[in-house]
């Protein structure tokens, strides 16, 4: 009895180059996240990736260039800022 090799296949919704900044990382991951958290459904933002590929700059980010983190809190507080009292 051998192994048996098998494919795998992986689908992705987006790949992300390495000279996009953050922005455009929340645009596509967090801002929907953020969208569900305040219609009362839970959200998770995960990081998951090769060591040194850049998962912990693209959740905190950078003054000059914040993350997805700092992004999604500070949508969320515009979300409460923008409901009629």
């Amino acid at each position: 009895s051998g192994s048996k090799e098998s494919a795998v296949n992986f689908r992705f919704d987006k790949i992300f180059l390495p000279a996009e900044k953050n922005d455009c990382v929340h645009e596509f991951v967090g801002t929907k996240v953020v969208d569900f958290v305040m219609k009362g459904y839970h959200g998770c933002l995960f990081a998951y990736g090769q060591t040194s590929a850049g998962k912990t700059y693209t959740i905190h980010g950078s003054e000059s260039d914040p993350g997805v983190l700092p992004r999604s809190i500070e949508l969320i507080f515009k979300h409460i800022e923008d409901q009629p009292d």
